[in-house]
């Protein structure tokens, strides 16, 4: 047989192998995004078993492990977060992962080993300041870093470096640095800084989504302000669909059935709860709350 008519032959044998590598690999990424981690990561390991420098299914891989949420399932997400980092080095996305990946896991064995959970957290560090020089825009890697400057004990932490990280996230997302600031002032139970920072977001925009959510939280965890509070979640549930960035409808009436219950108001408080689990039936927190509730009706 002629050279070009076999190469030819090789070339159209070889097509439908790519074209189903590249299905799988679409398949597995909707699986992620519809949160069926299992069948992703059976797909993902097959794709990698076939094709071990496939820097991207190694990646998604980790993240598929990751999902489940164990100190087992992190050590493997990390194994192939860091080979995806070995075969793209210059890929943002996979260092910021692996860096996000990597803080998480010290965050867990911290309490058990302090020098190996130091080392993860430094890694974590690198790998997003690289990715940062990489993709500036790259927000996950900067919300780690702010993170990590945050709870890291000093020297190795900066409370400047954090209030850094978060001026340039406040530049790209303003809702994302307002749930950081937020969820930061929990950390601390300086309630004060929460409401002052949604305060601040609803003066350029009333109808902040996000910010009239973060208030009546914060009312509803430090039963301050608890009037407004309810007012601001009722008017946030009252809004069309948002962009949830964090915060869902669900909890948008959860939290205004934790003020009326501090208010002693308990059917408007089990209406609520009730509201909450119509909108989102796995709402654990509502669950829990409508059945404590119940079980003491005058409390």
């Amino acid at each position: 047989m002629p050279l070009r008519p076999l190469l030819l032959s090789v070339a159209l044998l070889a097509a439908p192998v790519l074209c189903s590598a590249a299905d799988d690999f679409a398949t597995a990424r909707n699986l992620l995004q519809a949160r069926k981690y299992a069948e992703a990561g059976k797909i993902l390991a097959r794709i990698v078993a076939a094709d071990p420098k496939n820097a991207q299914a190694c990646h998604y891989l980790g993240l598929a492990c990751k999902a489940r949420r164990s100190l087992p399932a992190y050590e493997k997400a990390l194994k192939w977060l860091a080979q995806a980092v070995a075969l793209a080095p210059g890929d943002a996305g996979c260092l910021a992962d692996y860096g996000g990946t990597s803080l998480e896991f010290a965050g867990m064995i911290r309490a058990t080993s302090l020098t190996r959970a130091l080392g993860y957290a430094t890694r974590g560090r690198d790998a997003m300041e690289k990715s940062l020089t990489i993709d500036p825009e790259n927000l996950n890697a900067r919300e780690g870093l702010f993170r990590f400057h945050t709870q890291a004990p000093w020297p190795i932490g900066s409370g400047s470096k954090a209030a850094a990280q978060l001026a340039e996230i406040r530049k790209r997302s303003p809702d994302r640095a307002l749930r950081l600031g937020v969820q930061t002032s929990f950390g601390t139970k300086d309630y004060a800084s929460s409401f002052t920072l949604s305060d601040k977001a609803m003066a350029g925009n009333p109808e902040n989504y996000l910010a009239l959510c973060f208030y009546g939280q914060t009312a509803a965890i430090s039963g301050l302000r608890l009037e407004r509070g309810l007012a601001c979640l009722q008017k946030a549930s009252s809004l069309p669909s948002q962009v949830q960035n964090g915060f869902s409808k669900s909890n948008a009436w959860f939290y205004p059935g934790n003020i009326q219950e501090r208010l002693k108001r308990v059917a408007e408080a089990r209406n609520a709860y009730e509201t909450a689990l119509s909108i989102d039936p796995d709402n654990k927190l509502a669950a829990g709350a409508l059945a404590r509730i119940s079980q003491n009706p005058g409390s």
